[in-house]
Formats: C-alpha cells, structure tokens, sequence
C-alpha cells in the first residue's frame, strides 16, 4: 500500500471504484454533495462508495446520501465487531484500486481499515507530519513519508475547502469557486408546494420576517435547545400584534418527530408547522431557501442559512468555534455562559429576533 497527498488525473481516469472514508455528518455533507457531484461529472465512469462511522451517521445522513445519485454504495455504520468484520469483507470484494482519507485526525486508523479492505490499494489522505516516536506509523507507511498538511482554519467549510484543494488540486478544477449549492427545481417546486399547502401566500413571503424556520435539534445534547424554551419564544412573539400572523416552520429529525408532533399538540400556537426531511437531501435546502429567517443550534441548518445568506439567529455553547464566517452574513450569535446550549434563554433569543428584524429593515430602506 502506497500513501499518497495529490490524486493524479490519470490515476482517476483509469480507475473503476473509489472508496471514500470520511467523518461525514448532516453538516458537513452539505459540502462534501457539492464536491462528489463535481468528483462524478469529471470522472463519470467512477463509482463512488462511501464509508460511514456509526458516531457520525444518523437517519437523516443515510437517507439523503442513499437518495444521492452519484454516490454507488453506502457503507452502513456497523453496531458490533461480526458486523464490521463482515462489512470489511465486502468491502474488499469491491477491489478499489483507490481508498480515500479525509479525516486528519484518523490517519492511522483508517489507513489500517484500507489495508484490511485492500493491501495493494493506492490510499490518499490528508495527514500530519510523523515524528520519531510514531513508530507504528513509520512502519505502516514505510515507504513514504507523509507530507505535513494543517488545517488551521476553524470554519467547517474553508477546512473541507483546504482538504479538497490537498486532494484534488489538479483533479477537480472549478472546486475551490464559492458558489450557493444548485437545488434541482424539482425540489423548488416540492418546497413551493409545501408552502401552498400550508396556506403560506405570496403576501406573506414578501413580508418581512413572516416565515420563520426554527431547528433546536442538534448531534448531541449539550448542543440542543429545549422545546419548552421554543415554545415560549414563539408564544412571546406572537403576542404581538405586529407579529401574530408569522408562521413558524419547526424541523424534527426523524427520530425526534413524534416526540416534537406530540409537544405541540399539547401545547398548541397557532401557525406553527412540523417539517422532516425524510426523503432527499434537497427537501431541506429548498425549504430554507424560501424563508425570511432561521432561529438554529450548531447543525446543518446554520451551514445552510450560511450558504443562502439567510439572516440567521445561531444557539451556540460556550466553547463552540465559528463554524462559518459571519462575517459577511447577517447573523446573531448567542453563545450560552455554560457549556450547554439549554443556558441560553428566550429573553436573549427574543432580544435577537428584535435586533435582526431592525437590521433588515435598515437593510431594505437603505437599499
């Protein structure tokens, strides 16, 4: 096995299937969609496989990168060693004469995954200087000497940015444009749909501030915002005149649907919506694209309001980095005191909802 930084181009075009061992979450496959679609249209006779890890990978993830039609296989997150010695037999049925690593931080392990699948495979990865202690390492890649290779940036789009341009620098012209991620109108139409079934008019999407799209659920805990604090900010707003007729479209993933129905049926407002994107990864960009604004925790909404220059009011924790830069979109960021997103409460949140309507209304006078 030969470790490698830069995939040629003739490497590429020769080549039948790839494997790719990527820490993919909902967030981050908003970008990584982008660049597989760009991977497929230049090598068109590639399959491209994915590896999932089970502490990444949840339903809403398996189901859109499935529904994805330039991605061949998935493989599934495995529960239990038969259940990953059996994964790794199949994987190495697949014969990839290339395995891909874009996980810094798992350099070693996944190179020993690859090897298992494939020995004589060519992996690529992204990885970190060996020092002289390395010694399992040394001897894993004896016959190269890895390149050392940082991401220093602290913005999950400009790190995958900076892993791609390592990987496909010479491959994959075109992948470093920034550029809002295309929706196929199919999915505009789905979304416009929705809108017309929820009795959301024209009227009062050209109002300002009249749809809102509201996520509280992150990957973990600590990172999620209580229902009953959702509950009381909407309440809080709408009980003002100016601000009864909003409509508020509330995400649940699938796992958290029933609970969520089950909340607001007992706890009833009216215009508010429950949306999950069950179905195609494209369900939920099309629907956020079409709102005024989107009150989120730290998931794949932020990425997505980051992506579509969505105002945005982010429900972060303490020690959160910036995921995105907010610097040149309008966002609110809310940082709880404790490490917990749950510290945060609705007063600042409606302080925030106050703030950003008045800033896109200076917006739109000034314009």
């Amino acid at each position: 096995m030969h470790l490698n930084h830069t995939i040629p181009h003739s490497t590429l075009a020769n080549a039948k299937k790839v494997l790719f061992i990527t820490p993919l979450t909902p967030s981050t496959f908003v970008y990584w969609h982008r660049y597989f679609m760009l991977f497929k249209q230049r090598y068109p006779q590639l399959e491209l496989h994915v590896w999932l890890e089970k502490k990444q990978a949840n339903k809403d993830l398996t189901t859109w990168i499935n529904a994805c039609p330039f991605i061949t296989n998935v493989v599934a997150p495995q529960h239990t060693l038969v259940a990953r010695h059996i994964a790794h037999q199949k994987a190495h049925e697949q014969n990839y004469s290339i395995i891909v690593n874009t996980d810094p931080s798992a350099a070693l392990s996944n190179a020993l995954r690859a090897k298992k699948i494939n020995p004589t495979a060519e992996l690529f990865c992204v990885g970190k200087t060996l020092r002289w202690y390395n010694i399992i390492q040394k001897k894993l890649f004896k016959h190269h000497k890895p390149q050392q290779h940082t991401i220093t940036s602290n913005h999950t789009e400009e790190a995958i940015n900076a892993i791609i341009q390592t990987l496909f620098a010479d491959t994959l012209p075109g992948a470093d444009q920034q550029h809002p991620h295309p929706i196929p109108q199919a999915w505009m139409s789905y979304a416009q749909l929705r809108f017309l079934k929820w009795e959301i008019t024209q009227k009062q999407r050209g109002a300002l501030g009249r749809v809102i799209f509201v996520d509280i659920f992150a990957d973990t805990t600590c990172q999620s915002w209580p229902l009953h604090k959702l509950h009381a900010t909407i309440a809080a707003i709408k009980q003002k005149d100016h601000w009864d007729d909003v409509t508020f479209i509330v995400y649940a993933p699938q796992h958290k649907h029933r609970a969520v129905q089950r909340f607001f049926t007992k706890h009833s407002l009216k215009k508010i919506i429950l949306f999950s994107a069950h179905h195609n990864f494209f369900q939920l960009p099309a629907l956020i694209s079409l709102c005024d604004a989107i009150i989120t925790v730290e998931n794949v909404a932020l990425h997505f309001a980051h992506m579509y220059n969505i105002p945005t009011i982010a429900l972060l924790t303490a020690q959160a980095q910036p995921i995105i830069d907010h610097s040149t979109h309008p966002q609110f960021m809310l940082h709880a005191h404790k490490n917990k997103t749950s510290a945060i409460n609705t007063t600042d949140v409606l302080n925030a909802f106050y703030s950003l309507l008045d800033l896109l209304n200076a917006s739109c006078k000034s314009a």
